[in-house]
C-alpha cells in the first residue's frame, strides 16, 4: 500500500527534474536563436563551444525515457510526455548546430537522433509493455541513459572550462550591480 502512495510522489519529483531540464534546453535553444540573429556572429560561431556529444547523448537519453515510459505498465505520463518534448528540443538544438557547422559529425548526430526518435514515435502505439524479464533490460537502459547524460554534461563543462568562455552555452544572465 505504501508503494502505491509513493508512485505519484516519485513521478511528480521526476517530472519536476525533467521540467527544470526542459527549461534549460529551451533556454539553450533561445540563446542559439538570439546569437543567430545578432549582428557580427558569423557561420560556425552561432553554436561555438556547444558539444555535439552532449546534445546527441541528451537526445538519445530523453528518447530512452520516452520509450521506457510508454513500454511499462501502467503507461507513465510522468516520463513519456516530458521525455518526448525534451528529445524534440535537443533534436532542434542538434539541427541548429548542423546548420551552423555543416560538418559530418553534426550531420551524423542529427540524422541518427532524428531516425531513432522517429522510429520511437512510430512504434509507440503498438509497443507491447515490458514483461518482467525485459524490465531488467529497460531499467538498465534508463541507468545507462542517466550515466550518458552525466558524461555529456561533463564534456560540455570541460569544453567551457578549456575555452574560458561560455559563448553559445546558455547561462543565466547576471545583472551588474548598480
Amino acid at each position: 500500500m505504501q508503494h502505491q502512495a509513493l508512485y505519484p510522489l516519485a513521478g511528480s519529483l521526476n517530472s519536476l527534474f525533467i521540467v527544470v531540464s526542459l527549461a534549460g534546453l529551451w533556454s539553450q535553444l533561445q540563446k542559439i536563436w538570439q546569437r543567430k540573429h545578432d549582428a557580427g556572429i558569423g557561420s560556425g560561431k552561432t553554436t561555438d563551444i556547444l558539444s555535439i556529444n552532449q546534445f546527441t547523448v541528451s537526445c538519445l537519453a530523453y528518447c530512452a525515457f520516452f520509450v521506457y515510459g510508454y513500454s511499462i505498465t501502467p503507461f507513465n505520463h510522468y516520463i513519456v510526455w516530458p521525455g518526448l518534448i525534451a528529445a524534440l528540443i535537443a533534436l532542434a538544438i542538434l539541427h541548429e548546430i548542423d546548420r551552423d557547422r555543416r560538418s559530418p559529425a553534426s550531420r551524423n548526430a542529427l540524422l541518427a537522433c532524428a531516425l531513432l526518435l522517429g522510429a520511437s514515435v512510430a512504434v509507440s502505439p503498438s509497443a507491447p509493455p515490458f514483461t518482467d524479464e525485459k524490465r531488467v533490460i529497460s531499467q538498465s537502459l534508463i541507468v545507462a541513459a542517466t550515466v550518458l547524460l552525466a558524461q555529456g554534461y561533463a564534456h560540455q563543462i570541460r569544453l567551457i572550462w578549456r575555452s574560458g568562455k561560455t559563448s553559445a552555452a546558455a547561462l543565466s544572465k547576471r545583472q551588474a550591480p548598480a
